[in-house]
This record gives C-alpha cells, sequence and structure tokens, in this order.
C-alpha cells in the first residue's frame, strides 16, 4: 500500500485486553451501579448514528440492522467503554514506540463504537474472563480498503510494534448475516498468560466498515455469540 492506514480492529483489541485485566482486578465495593440505560455519545470526527437499545433489541438505522442481545448480558454505558478503551491503551501501547501510539489514537479518532455487551458486567469483580459481543464501524478510504479482507490484512499489520500478540486461525471465508455478506476470519489474541479467541465479520457499508466482533476462551460462549448473530437483521 502506498498510503499508510491503520484499522481501527485495534478498538476490539483494547477491550478485550481491557476486560481480561479487569477480570483479575476487584473494584472497591463502593463503587457506583452502572447506568441502567444505555448511552451513546458519538465521537464528533465520526458522524455515525450509534443507533438505540430497547426491550433487548439493538437497531442501527444509520446502517440498517438489528439484533438481539442474550438476557443477561450488560450494554456499557458511554463512561464506561471510555473506562475500559483507557485501560486497554495502556496494556496495548506498553513499550510502543511513540508513532505506533499517534496511529492507534488517530485510528480510535475514526471509530464509532455501537454498541458493547458482555456476559459479565465490568463494574463487578469477577474472576472469569468477560465474553464480549462488540459492535463498530470505522470511516475507511475506499480507494484503499475495498472488501472485508483488505481492512483485516491491514489489521494484521498494524497490530505489529505493541504489546499485543495476534494471529490468524485459518483462513477468511464468506458467510452471511441475516441475510448479507460478511468477511469472517478467527484470531487468536495472546495477552501475558491468557489466550483469548475472537472472531470477526467484517463488510464494507456507506463508507465504513462495519464490524461484529466478539471475544471468547470457551465453545460455551462462542455459541452463545452465534446465537445473538443469527438474530441480525437487515432491512
Amino acid at each position: 500500500m502506498k498510503k499508510l492506514f491503520t484499522p481501527t480492529l485495534f478498538a476490539a483489541l483494547l477491550f478485550t485486553a481491557a476486560l481480561n485485566v479487569r477480570a483479575q482486578t476487584p473494584r472497591p465495593k463502593t463503587q457506583p451501579p452502572p447506568p441502567k440505560e444505555l448511552t451513546v455519545i458519538a465521537p464528533v470526527s465520526v458522524p455515525v448514528d450509534q443507533g438505540r437499545l430497547q426491550d433487548g433489541v439493538y437497531t442501527s438505522d444509520y446502517f440498517g440492522f438489528s439484533f438481539t442481545v442474550k438476557p443477561g448480558w450488560v450494554a456499557m454505558d458511554a463512561a464506561t467503554r471510555k473506562a475500559v478503551m483507557e485501560s486497554g491503551k495502556a496494556v496495548v501501547q506498553n513499550g510502543a514506540a511513540e508513532q505506533k501510539k499517534a496511529q492507534i489514537d488517530a485510528a480510535m479518532s475514526r471509530t464509532a463504537v455501537l454498541i458493547n455487551v458482555s456476559k459479565f458486567d465490568v463494574n463487578a469483580p469477577n474472576a472469569e474472563f468477560n465474553a464480549m459481543l462488540m459492535c463498530l464501524a470505522e470511516r475507511v478510504p475506499t480507494a484503499i480498503i475495498k472488501t472485508g479482507e483488505d481492512y483485516l490484512k491491514a489489521s494484521m499489520l498494524a497490530f505489529e510494534g505493541t504489546a499485543a500478540k495476534i494471529e490468524m486461525v485459518g483462513v477468511t471465508r464468506a458467510e452471511k448475516l441475516g441475510g448479507v455478506p460478511f468477511t469472517v476470519a478467527d484470531m487468536k489474541f495472546t495477552a501475558g498468560p491468557r489466550v483469548i479467541m475472537q472472531r470477526y465479520y467484517v463488510r464494507i457499508a456507506n463508507e465504513h466498515v462495519l464490524a461484529f466482533i466478539y471475544s471468547y476462551v470457551d465453545e460455551v460462549d462462542l455459541k452463545i455469540a452465534d446465537e445473538m448473530l443469527k438474530t441480525v437483521r437487515f432491512k
């Protein structure tokens, strides 16, 4: 590529790194409970309607889809997302060059995290890994990133020079969510002694990459995420 482009699958990596750390770190019992309603605040540089979560169904009018969140799973509000992201950045950027840190920050400014839902409340202590389903959208230069596979390849290069180790398991493949084609890839993410699996569904839509990403450590959580994605419906 003649033009440098750092994709924001960093967002999924940062959240995964942070949740891995938070699962091992008790929080004070005096911490206030998270808001019951999902609060969405879009970055000013990413003019994307972040959608809404109502009665367990998330809807994005901007990208024209909806899906049902598994009962009991918890949606992160905007303040929690910001705190988790900052924790993840500290993990991933540890020891990285200043240029790489700047690339990560620039990539994040192009991204709207539409929704995060996790198996457990991230504000409550839990020794288990917290499985997570994320949906995000990133504005991309379509002259460079023309397909979901282009985006995934660029993302693999972008992880070089960070404290994270991520590798693709198998090859990319085509699958449909709600009748719409996506490029799918499985990744293995290593953070210290913990090995976490991630599955990425990505497609180009409205000059953005639309991505569904979930992180898990066992087949039970993988099945739950699969069940949620089977409820995806496009208009």
